[in-house]
């Protein structure tokens, strides 16, 4: 931004100071700008009911074919909000807002493209063993579940944050709606929005809450009719035979910027990016024992031919029980 007078590089620091503090930080106390004077995801969620506080352990229900894919790839995929299989669930919260700016659809579309999200659930032995996740999530308990860590938790480009349930839990969304237009009325504001509206990202329908989901958002501004031009960004058809855009999030063991010379991006990326670490992998209750055994030694294979390593191959069975089925591959 371009300033002929030092006071109106005096008048916009102070209108981007009132904005942060009168306007966002009732709800986000913690937020900040960074670089570029938008705001940072490093902070955004911090202090509030958003922010993430466990152990950086989660779960991640899928297909074995997806599990097989993931394994061989060496990364988990974020989506963009276009590939989300409830397109309700994206306009749940954004109805607050729909008749505050007369821009805001064409904005929401278009954060359709920039926003990219994996979901999961955070671990604990009711999680892997709850029946709803692994009917919905996991192909009807056919499937399996990844259970992974976070082991580099301090990335600049996006947002870990918990997924809030119910109309009830909007009125904080409500109340920064009053605000924004109460704003309006003296002042404007540009990126800060985009950031904003991503908070709708994090609320979903009650009748979901049995999922405690956590959501990973990463956004990447593109110009409309413009391609994704990043690294981890590339395009490949979705279950709805649609072109979509994909981001990668890559396991420790399968990282190529950390293991591979990949010129001025490697720090770069590693500084911007979770880094991810898969602890073990449960197979559903809708697979027979026999089943079981020999997709254990299937996994266990691939597993070691991808990652070098050894991993630990359980199942759920019908009493609800996880029992080891580390079977030998050879």
């Amino acid at each position: 931004m371009l300033f002929s007078s030092e006071n109106e590089i005096k008048i916009y620091s102070e209108t981007k100071a009132s904005f942060l503090d009168d306007v966002i930080k009732p709800l986000l106390p913690h937020a900040e700008y960074g670089i570029n004077h938008e705001l940072s995801t490093r902070t955004l969620l911090k202090g509030s009911d958003y922010e993430y506080d466990g152990d950086y352990k989660f779960v991640h229900f899928t297909s074995l074919q997806n599990l097989i894919n993931i394994l061989r790839s060496g990364f988990l995929r974020m989506s963009e909000f276009r590939n989300l299989q409830d397109k309700n669930e994206v306009n749940f919260a954004y109805e607050i807002f729909k008749d505050f700016d007369i821009q805001l659809l064409e904005k929401i579309d278009k954060l359709k493209e920039e926003l990219f999200c994996l979901s999961m659930s955070k671990y604990s032995d009711e999680i892997i063993r709850d029946q709803y996740l692994w009917k919905t999530y996991g192909c009807n308990s056919k499937g399996c579940c990844i259970v992974f860590s976070i082991i580099k938790e301090e990335y600049s480009s996006y947002c870990l944050g918990n997924i809030i349930y119910g109309n009830e839990k909007l009125k904080p969304l409500e109340e920064l709606k009053k605000r924004l237009v109460n704003f309006a009325k003296k002042g404007s504001f540009g990126g800060e929005l985009d950031a904003l509206i991503s908070l709708v990202c994090f609320h979903k329908e009650k009748k979901y809450i049995a999922e405690k989901e956590v959501r990973f958002l990463f956004y990447l501004h593109k110009q409309r009719g413009k391609k994704h031009d990043w690294l981890t960004i590339y395009e490949d058809i979705n279950s709805n035979n649609e072109v979509r855009y994909f981001n990668k999030l890559y396991f420790e063991q399968r990282h190529p910027y950390i293991h591979n010379d990949k010129g001025i991006c490697k720090e770069s990326i590693n500084k911007m990016a979770p880094i991810l670490k898969i602890n073990e992998i449960i197979i559903g209750n809708g697979n027979s024992d026999r089943q079981a055994i020999e997709l254990s030694k299937f996994i266990r294979r691939i597993y070691q031919e991808n990652f070098n390593s050894t991993i630990d191959v359980s199942k759920i069975n019908n009493n609800l029980d996880k029992l080891l089925f580390n079977y030998n591959y050879y």
